[in-house]
């Protein structure tokens, strides 16, 4: 069984077994044995992470092989991003020259209004700064105003500046994790 320590908030798993002993007097007793499966546990949940992992990066290549195209591939990928990640939207867009605008080259939003087109930067500019640092940005709330409740941002590098974003949004709250 798996409980959350009220101390420290970890989970632990321990496993359990019962099994009928005979006493020193001749009759019958139960011994019960506890064992600490918290190392056992965390380790296969790292592998059947790891696991779902691997499966998308071949799902990923499968899908991608056959295409030539390059808004193919994009609109590919992010379609089957959205579909690992149970997101609302993910998003793929390019910043210009300049830095102002970034141009949603791929927008998969089953559940939200599409982004598509140029987009003025200073809509987003603690997104844009934090993603100009190289700096991942995740948002498990954001303020009500915005469709989407949580977000998770990767700013996309080309000779050490970053020249797009790969953006997954979703309408709830979402606890992101690598």
């Amino acid at each position: 069984f798996y409980e959350r320590r009220h101390d420290t908030q970890a989970v632990e798993s321990y496993d359990w077994m019962l099994e009928r002993v005979r006493l020193p007097d001749g009759s019958l007793g139960v011994a019960c044995y506890f064992y600490d499966a918290t190392l056992r546990h965390q380790a296969e949940e790292q592998l059947r992470r790891q696991g779902e992992r691997d499966a998308f990066r071949v799902a990923l290549e499968d899908t991608l092989r056959p295409l030539g195209d390059a808004s193919a591939i994009v609109e590919a990928a992010a379609r089957l991003l959205a579909a690992d990640l149970q997101a609302d939207r993910v998003v793929y867009g390019e910043f210009d020259d300049r830095g102002e605008q970034v141009e949603v080259v791929a927008d998969v939003s089953p559940r939200m209004p599409s982004l598509g087109g140029k987009l003025p930067c200073e809509a987003f500019a603690d997104l844009k700064t934090a993603l100009r640092r190289g700096e991942r940005v995740v948002r498990t709330v954001l303020e009500a105003a915005m469709p989407a409740q949580a977000l998770v941002a990767l700013p996309l590098h080309k000779d050490e500046q970053c020249v797009a974003l790969l953006c997954a949004q979703r309408i709830g709250p979402k606890g992101w994790t690598d």
